[in-house]
């Protein structure tokens, strides 16, 4: 009888290395996304207040704005709403400050003339108050139309931006103008209801803040006339920059819609990726 012989070495290690090869090949492989759907998933946290208020800075700023340009004709004559309306024009600066400005020397430029308009209104200096108004305004209606056409996609908030901007060049204009009626008196002619209403300064400001916008639209009612050259000059200055403004802003708005629709459309086209 032939006694058992002990396999092979070389043959065991084989066989153990086949098997071992087999059960791995065997096991299911386990998805390389597994441990990342087993992680826990990321909240998206809402945005901060400070975000929220800045996604909106132009509606907010709006909102001022109509405001005081709302209570200015029931403000003169009654305590209450001189107040009321000094306060809202208050707001009204540290909101142009706040919402335009965001650059360092933006808001030092700001600040300055806004302070000085604020200590103007309040202690009644008016020729302090109508001359550093209309450099508030007009630098913030500046920093704002820089800032849409540095925009390469166009939102809401950009529309109200552009908005803000105009009401802004009306009420600087209107400034001006008593500027130039406190420097050069006489410097315009208006009818008698008018007059007898000048003379208080609230109501100045609301007769020549409707003077500025009327010219602004090139309305014209007549109702009030420039006579004396410069006041002559601020009007038809401000009759050519409103149409300007209005030609360019639709067409700086309109060009970036177009553009941003034909963005979205070659990103959803086929074959786009």
């Amino acid at each position: 009888m032939k006694q058992w012989q002990e396999p092979c070495p070389n043959f065991t290690q084989s066989y153990l290395n086949i098997a071992e090869h087999s059960r791995i090949d065997l096991e299911p492989e386990c998805p390389s996304d597994m441990s990342s759907s087993t992680s826990p998933t990321k909240i998206r946290q809402p945005p901060s207040l400070r975000e929220a208020l800045r996604a909106r800075k132009h509606l907010l700023l709006l909102s001022v704005l109509t405001g005081c340009l709302f209570i200015q004709p029931f403000a003169h004559g009654k305590l209450v709403g001189l107040f009321v309306y000094d306060l809202l024009l208050s707001i009204l600066v540290v909101s142009i400050i706040l919402a335009v400005f965001h650059r360092r020397y933006e808001r030092v430029i700001g600040l300055f003339f806004g302070m000085t308009a604020v200590i103007g209104n309040w202690t009644r200096h008016e020729v302090v108050f109508h001359a550093a108004m209309p450099i508030l305004l007009s630098f913030g209606f500046v920093v704002i139309l820089r800032s849409i056409f540095e925009q390469k996609v166009i939102r809401f908030d950009d529309v109200l931006g552009a908005v803000c901007g105009y009401l802004l060049v009306g009420i600087a204009w209107g400034n001006l103008y008593i500027l130039t009626e406190l420097l050069i008196p006489n410097s315009f002619q208006m009818n008698t209801n008018l007059v007898a209403s000048i003379s208080d300064p609230h109501a100045k400001r609301f007769v020549f803040n409707y003077f500025s916008f009327v010219t602004l639209t090139t309305i014209g009612y007549g109702d009030i006339l420039p006579t004396s050259p410069v006041a002559a000059s601020l009007a038809w200055i401000e009759a050519m920059f409103g149409q300007f403004y209005m030609a360019v802003l639709v067409a700086q708005l309109v060009g970036l819609n177009m553009a941003q629709a034909a963005a979205q459309s070659s990103d959803g086209a086929p074959g786009a990726h």
